[in-house]
């Protein structure tokens, strides 16, 4: 049984759900995960745009940008 405070997603990637899990990453904030893909994860209100594409645009489940 999930507690009554869960945070249930319909889907997401591994990296985005396991920055939230790290407590949704805050503004200023920053966090690694080195696992099978190494990845260095913050926290922003406004969508990243990288023209040479070497910050991924994650959106994470709340509406909010993880580049």
């Amino acid at each position: 049984m999930l507690a009554e405070d869960a945070l249930v997603s319909a889907g997401s990637g591994g990296n985005m759900m396991r920055a939230i899990g790290t407590g949704k990453i805050p503004a200023g904030a920053v966090t690694v995960s080195l696992r099978t893909s190494g990845m260095i994860c913050a926290f922003s209100e406004q969508p990243v745009v990288d023209s040479q594409g070497e910050i991924a645009g994650f959106r994470d489940g709340t509406g909010h940008w993880l580049p």
